[in-house]
């Protein structure tokens, strides 16, 4: 906690080895429950999570039907193919902002596709804002520079409605 009394918590869950990617989602589902309550923590205190998948492509879509994804999808949610270091098909890092007592936290959940696969979040305290953007990919083009280019248009973009550009108001997680 800061002197303001602003708190900041990371939460790292992961999975076992063994488990389908549905019953890994529910027990990461119970796990996170468990540790934002044991934290005092919340879906309102939610700024990011990034989700690691063993396999992406054939993971995804049972992700975001879980109960876990509905609970993660009140801040910004990145999804990554990464193998987990648990061995399990799923593991999660969630970075949470809790105000304290008097003190206002504004968010804004941001959708930026149809399917909802680019999003984000816009936090803002009393003397700052974040802007957190996830799953900016190269939309299904295989060639790396062509990927890199349509990333960094769309969060050029993006910033760029909040009057903030890529020089000076990026930091890559």
């Amino acid at each position: 906690t800061t002197p303001c009394g602003w708190g900041e918590c990371t939460i790292v869950v992961g999975d076992v080895a063994g488990h389908s990617i549905e019953n890994a989602c529910e027990l990461l589902y119970t796990r996170y429950s468990r540790v934002l309550h044991e934290c005092d923590l919340s879906v309102t205190t939610q700024v990011f999570t990034r989700i690691h998948l063993s396999d992406i492509v054939n993971q995804k879509h049972a992700v975001r039907n879980s109960r876990l994804y509905s609970v993660l999808n009140h801040g910004a949610v990145s999804m990554i193919e990464q193998p987990p270091l648990c061995e399990g098909p799923i593991s999660l890092h969630a970075y949470h902002i809790s105000p304290g007592s008097n003190k206002r936290l504004w968010r804004s959940h941001l959708n930026h596709d149809p399917q909802s696969w680019r999003n984000g979040a816009l936090i803002c305290g009393a003397n700052y804002r974040m802007l957190w953007l996830a799953n900016c990919d190269g939309q299904d083009r295989f060639d790396g520079h062509a990927q890199t280019e349509d990333v960094l248009d769309v969060l050029g973009a993006q910033l760029g409605l909040h009057g903030m550009d890529l020089r000076h108001n990026t930091v890559r997680t």
